[in-house]
Formats: structure tokens, sequence, C-alpha cells
């Protein structure tokens, strides 16, 4: 409606209104946009004269999907130098005044995640809380990548609970989880053994029987259990643990005992059709002997292995060596 200068009694329903162009005439242009504010999603209004309360309608028709607005209004309540600002640069022919009794102190609050990184801003009244711009829509919540330790799941912001009397950074807070590992053995690739569950810093012991192969026993080829290729004592990730074989066929015909390895002892011990008596040196009065290395040495591909000592060590006032571990 334009041009309404004649027009002095007007008379419709203002249900569902979504575009109104208001100029001119002697309507109570602010009295027929408090009433259809709800619906309405384009306003052209000129040569505005309102006298409003505060900056509420200034603030509905800013968030409309478009407006123009040209005349003055006078705000004669409570406003932020933010708000003005805002209406300064989306209606450059709108006059708006204000009463400075009135004018609201405002301080930003800058809210960052836990890495110092900047997810927004905002203008919080002087004497109220900073809103949760999660809550609130302004921001998606943050989030904080996972290490090999922990997961973290967005919980709060500190520094939010306490009004607001100075510029403040508020900084995500995260709740850790820690993370849990599977650690698979297998007897070899493709043939898991078993698996269990386990948190980071866990220990995962292999608590059933020793493992066994007898796979390539038809052809005299025997499997003794070494050990596993790999530390479980202190997990940090999912971890495949393969078991280390001793494996060898028969010895030949007179290797003395000491020089044979577990597998070919144990083969000869299992294998069918063998004749013992080609491996007694009878020059030993059958007194054959088999070193024995009380301990392990052992050695993991996950874990850092260092020379300590060589040999006996004693300097004849103490005996120990501080190794500097």
């Amino acid at each position: 409606m334009r041009n309404l200068n004649d027009l002095e009694d007007f008379e419709c329903s203002m249900d569902y209104i979504e575009q109104l162009t208001l100029q001119g005439g002697t309507l109570n242009s602010l009295e027929i946009i408090n009433d259809v504010i709800d619906t309405l999603e384009v306003a052209y209004l000129y040569d505005l004269n309102w006298t409003v309360p505060d900056s509420t309608i200034l603030n509905s028709l800013l968030n409309l999907s478009s407006s123009t607005l040209t005349g003055s209004v006078y705000i004669n309540g409570a406003v932020r130098l933010k708000e003005l600002e805002k209406y300064g640069a989306k209606w450059a022919d709108l006059e708006v005044t204000y009463n400075p009794n009135y004018l609201v102190e405002q301080y930003l609050a800058t809210y960052v995640n836990d890495d110092g990184t900047e997810l927004c801003s905002i203008y919080v009244d002087r004497g109220s809380n900073p809103p949760d711009p999660v809550a609130t829509g302004e921001i998606q919540a943050p989030t904080k990548i996972s290490d090999a330790q922990y997961t973290y799941t967005f919980s709060s912001w500190d520094e939010i609970e306490s009004i607001m009397l100075a510029p403040r950074t508020i900084t995500a807070v995260y709740t850790p989880t820690i993370r849990t590992y599977t650690v698979t053995w297998y007897s070899r690739p493709g043939v898991p053994l078993r698996s269990v569950e386990k948190r980071y810093g866990d220990e995962a012991v292999y608590e059933w029987d020793r493992p066994t192969r007898t796979d390539e026993e038809s052809s005299y080829t025997y499997n003794v259990f070494a050990g596993w290729d790999k530390s479980t004592g202190y997990i940090t990730g999912n971890t495949d643990v393969y078991a280390i074989w001793d494996r060898s066929t028969l010895p030949t015909s007179g290797t003395l005992l000491n020089n044979m390895t577990p597998a070919q002892i144990y083969g000869l011990g299992n294998a069918s059709g063998i004749n013992i008596d080609a491996y007694i040196n009878d020059e030993d009065n059958i007194k054959d002997y088999k070193d024995i290395t009380v301990g392990h040495d052992f050695s993991f591909d996950n874990v850092e292995s260092a020379l300590i000592c060589s040999e006996q060590y004693f300097n004849g006032t103490s005996d120990y060596l501080d190794t500097d571990i």
C-alpha cells in the first residue's frame, strides 16, 4: 500500500500477511507491523516516524528475509551499540536515534576450542550470563581429535555461569573416555587363536594353553612354540601378536643332542619309524648332553631394546651397575 495520504480509515484481516509495503497516509504503520510481524517475511516501509519503547521491533524486522526502511525511528528504551551498527548497515536511509540513558553496555565473549582456535564471538549485556552458542544454534558442538589414549566428547564451557563485567574468553571443555583396543594372538598369518579387548595402558596376557602346530609333521617338519613377536605388557593400540616357532626337520644321523634345536628334539620324540639309536653318540657312552640356559632374553618387534651390560660387573666397592635408565 503506497501513496496513502488521503486514506483515513482502513480495515482488513492481518492474518497470514507475509509481504507488506507501506508509504504515506495517516495509518499507524507501527501498529500494523506489530500485528503482522509473526508471519511477515518481506517489508518495505517508507517515511517512518516511529517512537518505540526498545529495540525489539527493529530486531524483528532486521531478521526478515528482505526489508527496506526509510524515515526515522526514536528508541526510548534499551538499545545496544551493536544493534545500532546493524541498523545502520542494513537501512542506510533510516535515521535511528536513542536515549543515551538507556544504552546497554556490552562486552565481547569469545568462544574458543581447547587448542585456542576461535569458534565464535557474541556481545553480551553487562551483568548477564554469556549464552551457550551450541544450545542457541549459533554453532555446532565443537570437537577434539582423539589421541591414542582418549576420545573426547564436548561437555560444556568454562567461565559461562558467571555474569559478564568485562570481555572474556570462554573455552570448550571435553570429557575424556579411555580408548579400548583389540589384541589378537595368531598361530600364523590368517590363523587367529584368541582375542581380548583391553583399555589403553592395560596388560594383555595370553591365558590359554601354549600354542602348538602339527600341520607340517606329516612331512617330518616340526614346530615348537618359542614365544610371541610383540610385547603386550602395555597396550597402546590394536595389536596383532604372532607366535614365533622354532621350526626344523629331523636332524641328520649322528647329530649330538647338544647341537639339536628344540624342534629337532621334539621331532625325534614324536616321529614314527625313526631309529633313535642312530642319534646316540657311542663314544660318550650314551651320556650325550644338552646345555640349558636359565631365563629368557626377550625380543619384541614393538619394544626398543638396548645392551646394558655384556659381562659380569663388580668394581670392588659396589655390586650394582648404574644403567642411567
